[in-house]
């Protein structure tokens, strides 16, 4: 079975989108494999994430959790 893969026109270069977990988040800088980690929830795993979006000039990110946070 081939991977069926969907691309969208890139509005910001410089903007991530973070899937908000629990456990774990799921952050994407692009739409490349290689552009999507998983990222675990605490300080250290936090502390990584923000040294991956300043390696890739990130300076904005969009959120989506799928319960309330306060």
């Amino acid at each position: 079975m081939m991977k069926k893969t969907i691309s969208m026109e890139v509005i910001n270069s410089k903007c991530a989108g973070i899937d908000v977990g629990s456990r774990s988040h799921f952050v994407a800088i692009g739409q490349q494999d290689d552009q999507v980690c998983e990222y675990g929830v605490y300080a250290q795993d936090l502390d990584l994430l923000c040294k991956w979006f300043v390696r890739e000039n990130i300076e904005s990110v969009a959120m989506e959790s799928t319960r309330n946070y306060w």
